[in-house]
């Protein structure tokens, strides 16, 4: 259940980051080096199992630190939880 909430914060996260920043899912795949359906997959939280290597080039791409990206989605969560 922690893993799917995760998954849900994460995309919510980067969703909101890429359309902060102006870009469209085609724009910060291309820049991340992914698959822009793989993306979409990822910001509506349907792939549960997102490597640290797809986060952190997501991170990269949006100009955040690893650290940041992953961190986000759980302070989200425990927000959520209150």
């Amino acid at each position: 259940m922690a893993d799917t909430e995760y998954v849900k914060q994460l995309g919510i996260t980067i969703t909101k980051l890429r359309e902060k920043q102006e870009m469209t899912k085609s724009d910060l795949a291309k820049k991340a080096d992914i698959d822009r359906t793989y993306l979409a997959k990822i910001e509506q939280g349907i792939v549960v199992n997102v490597s640290i290597a797809v986060i952190r080039s997501i991170a990269a791409a949006l100009n955040m630190s690893f650290l940041n990206a992953y961190m986000i989605p759980i302070e989200r969560m425990r927000k959520t939880c209150r």
